[in-house]
């Protein structure tokens, strides 16, 4: 036996010993409670109690029979346990004794349960998870300044907690958690869709010591067993698709918060390669059954959340967890030079009264990746109309005006101005595309003021002498209009690096947790940590945007060009000072400015927005083609693109940042994007050691006028053929895409480096097919 096996050994031995002399102790601790008549737990409860299983079963559930949902709805009927709504399509039933909640739909008799009728079996389930796969809803609570865990069926339900009532199509149930003092409502209606489920927060209660954090709504409601085939679909970037027990159990679960997260929380380490979730739904499908589950309040408060069997389960589950009162674990370590760790809650809670989730139940043809996009396009879009879009193939670039840059001058060093693309050239560029084909040009102007290149809020059109004046620009939108060409000068109203046009950062930005101002710093690009020696950016509290709405009105008027919004119109925050707008206002007044714009009919330009901000867009670039790429995702589909074609013209990201490769036409006719560049007149030098320097590798106009038109005049015709056309079919198999549209166009994308053969179509390495109608 070598050293490591002896000292392994005598470690086990000691912890034995420290486990009997605990064990003893606690005997006599029990005994003498008895003696004197005090209420004390179950010896075997006790124990489990020390070895950290606090949810064993009963004897009582050990003997619970299991019933197929078919089976328990027929007996909560039966013996009066049940309490339901429905009409001609749906039906809600909730088995009093258990909790459970079963969607039924009466067209195919399928059952959607809000708990695995078998979790009872589950032999991976461990610790709070074995009764969370019991539960409608898990409550995370701040305790002594960390989480604490509690779920409506070991919370409130085997305390019989739980008052039930039933008003038209509507069940509320009111959660009474008696330990920790909570009642938390839920709403559960039936629909011509399928169920809402909302969580009542204006009505929750809580107590001080324990205070509800966040609700995680039916986490396991159609979860899906280690037998099943199907998968969970998940909006992150593009879209992507993770395939039911993959097996992938060593990678972590999926979670991430909708519409980027909270910009005031402080990362350390940069994830600037992950993409976003910009549309608050998500789905399941199970063969030829699914649903698609649409966030209708309160998606800027919530995260979703996905796990694969094998895990913490025997279940693939999918669900959304939202916050009611903020808290976090702040590190330190950057500013102590060693691991620290502070936690903060917030002393409001989200002044959000509802949060919501719309359920789509979908079978038969309409239970794959396109019902499920058509479903949460009906919720998303509820009401809005197609856009007015000429069909035009588009050309969408981003010109960037000036930047600030070290200098010298008779051996003194200055900050000064460097020019990039002035308004004479962006005539210019205008010019030579038009005479190029291009028929539609969309040209987004970054940096063409100086308030933004000094880093001062950019709530104005501000020309920059530079770059020719207020003369030059007003002579470039006259060009532009006579050209048939809009222009959208970028604006930002939400951040800032510099004190200036009527914003302090001392009294107009955002506090964070801690209570102090948040301050948000680039991050390098070899180790991906904060660099702290270059300026921080500061974030107008939500309360300060009405002085920046004036001045975009006035601008807008003045100018009367379109306008170009970025963070504006894709960061969501919180000001933690008591009073402060969190992110469920922040969104509202965010919401506040794109209307009051929207009003005065100036076209809007937004680069990949958040959801509520679309529909005061006109334009979306940036659309993202491909996801975060997790080893947990099993593929990308083009999910956002389905849902957004035909509703409002879309670009990909700048095509010469991200690189274009073998599969970027690929991409491009598969995601149906409009293409986008980004542009500088002048040589790349121009930017060196200045803050653009990373950004716009590969853009200057010399090489993007020849790349774009190229990639313009080859894939034109392709759209000519599917403009206005919704996709009627889309699958995928060992790289090979096939997608039908309803105008009977069929394409064949082969992102293999062989030439495949797809029925009786041969198709070319990294090439396409088109299939007219009737070939």
């Amino acid at each position: 036996m070598n050293n490591r096996e002896l000292n392994e050994l005598k470690i086990n031995r000691y912890l034995t010993v420290i486990l009997s002399i605990i064990i003893i102790l606690s005997l006599f601790t029990v005994s003498a409670e008895q003696e004197t008549g005090d209420d004390a737990e179950n010896l075997d409860d006790y124990f489990a109690n020390i070895l950290g299983d606090t949810d064993q079963d009963t004897e009582e559930d050990e003997e619970e029979k299991i019933f197929t949902p078919q089976e328990a709805v027929k007996n909560a009927d039966e013996n009066g346990r049940a309490i339901s709504v429905g009409n001609k399509k749906f039906r809600i039933v909730i088995d009093k004794t258990t909790g459970y909640l079963y969607l039924v739909n009466l067209k195919n008799n399928k059952i959607w349960s809000s708990c695995p009728y078998d979790s009872l079996n589950d032999e991976i389930a461990s610790g709070i998870t074995r009764t969370n796969l019991r539960s409608n809803i898990v409550v995370n609570y701040i305790s002594s300044d960390s989480i604490s865990v509690i779920n409506s069926y070991a919370g409130s339900i085997l305390n019989d907690s739980v008052k039930y009532s039933v008003n038209r199509d509507t069940i509320t149930a009111e959660y009474t958690f008696e330990d920790e003092g909570f009642v938390i409502p839920l709403e559960f209606t039936v629909t011509d869709t399928g169920m809402d489920v909302a969580v009542i927060f204006e009505k929750i209660k809580d107590k001080p010591g324990k205070r509800v954090n966040s609700i995680e709504v039916l986490p396991y409601f159609g979860a899906a067993g280690i037998n099943e085939k199907g998968y969970m679909l998940i909006p992150d970037g593009c879209g992507a698709i993770i395939n039911y027990n993959n097996g992938k159990t060593e990678f972590s679960p999926y979670e991430k918060e909708f519409f980027g997260g909270n910009k005031c929380k402080l990362i350390n380490l940069s994830t600037t390669e992950e993409e976003e979730i910009r549309l608050p739904f998500y789905g399941m499908c199970s063969e030829d059954n699914a649903f698609v589950a649409t966030v209708t309040q309160g998606a800027e408060t919530a995260s979703l959340n996905a796990s694969v069997s094998g895990k913490t389960s025997n279940y693939n589950n999918i669900y959304t967890k939202a916050i009611y009162r903020a808290y976090d674990t702040v590190d330190l370590k950057d500013s102590v030079g060693k691991e620290l760790y502070a936690k903060y809650s917030a002393s409001d809670t989200v002044k959000l009264k509802k949060y919501s989730i719309s359920y789509t139940l979908l079978s038969d043809s309409n239970a794959n990746i396109v019902g499920m996009a058509n479903a949460a396009r009906r919720k998303l879009f509820a009401g809005a109309e197609k856009t007015k879009d000429n069909g035009e193939f588009k050309l969408y670039l981003d010109l960037f005006g000036a930047v600030q840059k070290e200098k010298a001058f008779l051996g003194f060093r200055f900050t000064g101005v460097q020019p990039l693309t002035t308004y004479k050239q962006a005539e210019e560029i205008i010019s030579h595309f038009r005479k190029s084909g291009i028929k539609d040009l969309k040209i987004g102007y970054r940096y063409a003021s100086d308030l933004t290149y000094k880093g001062k809020i950019s709530s104005k059109i501000s020309p920059s002498r530079s770059l020719g004046g207020k003369s030059g620009f007003k002579s470039l939108l006259n060009f532009a209009q006579e050209n048939n060409v809009e222009i959208f000068p970028y604006l930002n109203f939400v951040s800032f690096k510099k004190n200036g046009n009527r914003y302090v950062n001392s009294k107009d930005s955002i506090m964070g947790l801690q209570l102090n101002v948040v301050e948000l710093y680039p991050y390098n690009i070899n180790d991906g940590l904060r660099n702290k020696l270059k300026k921080p950016t500061y974030l107008v509290a939500g309360s300060r945007y009405n002085k920046a709405k004036k001045q975009i009105l006035n601008t807008s008027k003045k100018y009367g060009s379109g306008l170009l919004f970025d963070e504006s119109a894709n960061y969501i925050y919180s000001d933690y000072v008591r009073g402060g707008y969190q992110v469920d206002r922040v969104k509202t007044a965010q919401e506040d400015v794109f209307k009051s714009i929207d009003n005065k009919n100036n076209p809007v330009m937004m680069s990949n927005p958040n959801f509520y901000a679309i529909k005061y867009a006109d334009y979306l670039s940036d659309i993202p083609m491909y996801s975060s790429g997790y080893y947990l995702f099993d593929e990308d589909v083009p999910l956002v693109q389905m849902i957004l074609k035909g509703y409002i013209p879309y670009s990909t990201p700048s095509l010469n940042i991200r690189g274009i490769n073998d599969n970027t036409v690929l991409k491009i006719i598969e995601t149906g994007s409009n293409i986008k560049f980004n542009v500088i007149y002048n040589k790349g030098s121009s930017i060196l050691g200045t803050e653009l320097s990373n950004l716009l590798y590969g853009a200057e106009y010399s090489s993007v006028k020849v790349n774009a038109t190229k990639i313009y005049k080859k894939l034109e015709p392709v759209f000519k053929k599917i403009s206005g056309a919704d996709i009627k079919e889309y699958s995928s198999q060992n790289s090979v895409i096939s997608i039908s549209y309803d105008n009977g166009i069929k394409i064949i994308l082969n992102y293999n480096n062989r030439e495949v053969k797809f029925g009786s179509v041969k198709v070319g390495a990294n090439d396409y097919r088109i299939i007219e109608k009737g070939e």
